[in-house]
């Protein structure tokens, strides 16, 4: 099973990083996590058969998670249509209030539906979903006051990796991603200049430590974090492995 970095940007335009997008591969199955703007083109880069997508995770909606969103439903609606392919059935996931805000983007677009594709939508808490043999969790947590956010911890067997979308520290996802190999965390901005709704590196190592994680890759910096080492900063709270998340890395766990 591989979990395959599509964009570990943000919304700042980057030539080297897409918006926030990752793909879960297990054998043909096919399941995104997030779906930033450019990741999208990514996919049909890495040449995946975005085709044979059949669900998304959302750890929340602000734009550079999940406006490609819009114009992978066009292009499967207009397949559908003029290559004839089979109806397809989409199956998406995010946390609570999701639903109605999606069906608001929509809305704007003139779209009630896709033609020939069929959404459903399931709104997540504390939750856990399976599919096949491979066991989807999800945790709420802290990003801004005004949005609903969820992370993700993903286990096959007694592996497991966690992606946290953005979020602001909180001790309460230790349990959560407690023990996991591979943390894939946000981390915002350097640690003289925290944001609130977002971690910084020595947050994030804090979170490693405290969840006896094996190995941390930070990933959807913003460009300061560009000019400081992030990793030495992680490093002052982790010893273990860290790493920068990159477009077209692929994590590897079976």
């Amino acid at each position: 099973m591989q979990f395959i970095i599509l964009g570990s940007g943000t919304h700042f335009p980057d030539p080297k990083r897409r918006s926030a997008g990752y793909l879960l591969r297990d054998g043909k199955d096919l399941t995104l996590f997030d779906f930033g703007y450019g990741t999208l083109l990514r996919l049909v880069e890495l040449k995946v058969p975005y085709q044979h997508i059949q669900r998304i995770f959302f750890t929340h909606l602000h734009k550079d998670h999940f406006f490609d969103l819009l114009p992978f439903l066009t292009t499967l609606e207009n397949q559908v249509a003029q290559w004839r392919l089979p109806p397809r059935t989409l199956t998406l996931y995010g946390p609570k209030g999701f639903t109605r805000t999606l069906k608001k983007v929509f809305a704007g677009l003139g779209k009630k539906s896709y033609k020939g594709i069929t959404i459903k939508y399931h709104e997540l808490s504390r939750s856990h979903v399976r599919i096949g043999r491979v066991s989807v969790l999800s945790h709420p947590v802290r990003h801004y006051p005004s949005i609903k956010s969820v992370v993700y911890r993903i286990q096959k067997g007694r592996r497991a990796l966690a992606y946290t979308g953005d979020l602001d520290y909180d001790e309460k996802i230790i349990p959560f991603v407690r023990g996991v190999e591979t943390l894939v965390i946000e981390c915002g901005f350097p640690n003289e200049l925290k944001h609130k709704g977002h971690l910084t590196p020595r947050e994030c190592g804090m979170i490693a430590t405290k969840a006896k994680v094996k190995r941390v890759v930070l990933t959807h910096r913003f460009p300061p974090c560009d000019r400081v080492d992030v990793v030495g900063q992680c490093r002052e709270e982790y010893s273990g492995v860290v790493q920068l998340a990159k477009d077209r890395a692929i994590i590897n766990f079976y």
